[in-house]
């Protein structure tokens, strides 16, 4: 497991970090502004994100584990509304989450934009430019993280639900609709969860 998420890091940080750097490197002499070229960097960071969930999206077995997923957010949302846990209730519930992983990808995508677009003003030589686009992910992911939670916290804050537009529609590219024995799935798991939390604090108790 330890070396399956390693690889899947260092994959991820050559994809969707350092080869859009790359490229845009290369069009320094074509686009002068190091501003304008972070910018399209990063949107073209978003593209490729979304295009890559767009494409496993189609696998079939990446499509269940969707539909999974999409049971996981029906009950958390169900939960929270304070419906019955029940297959009738969760399945009247939205497959979107304010807190999803994938939402937070899309934020941290978003920060990046502004971070390198941050460092690129102090002009750094070429090392130090890809440095930072390695050495930064701990900042920009945390950001990120508490930038969710922000939201999710005052999601029905009007200026807030715009800025969640894109966090939720993001989200349509790994969720699916689940099968009631999904839902079954997703429930039961859910109801273990709380009940080692409970037993977890009982015990420190």
């Amino acid at each position: 497991m330890a070396v399956s998420m390693a690889i899947a890091a260092v994959v991820f940080v050559g994809i969707f970090v350092i080869g859009p750097f790359v490229g845009f490197r290369a069009l320094r002499h074509s686009v002068t502004s190091s501003l304008t070229r972070n910018v399209l960097e990063g949107l073209f960071r978003v593209v490729l994100f979304l295009g890559y969930l767009a494409l496993i999206g189609r696998l079939k077995d990446v499509r269940r584990v969707f539909q999974y997923h999409g049971a996981e957010h029906k009950t958390i949302n169900a939960f929270e509304s304070g419906w019955a846990l029940d297959v009738p209730s969760v399945r009247r519930a939205s497959t979107l989450h304010p807190r999803c992983g994938t939402g937070f990808l899309l934020v941290v995508l978003v920060v990046s934009v502004i971070v390198f677009s941050i460092v690129a003003v102090f002009h750094p030589n070429l090392f130090w430019l890809v440095a930072s686009r390695v050495l930064a992910i701990p900042l920009i992911a945390g950001t990120g993280f508490e930038l969710i939670r922000f939201m999710a916290r005052h999601r029905y804050n009007p200026i807030v639900k715009i800025a969640l537009l894109p966090v939720l529609g993001t989200q349509k590219f790994t969720t699916r609709e689940p099968s009631d024995d999904m839902l079954e799935v997703a429930i039961c798991a859910f109801n273990s969860a709380r009940e080692g939390e409970e037993e977890t604090a009982g015990a420190a108790a």
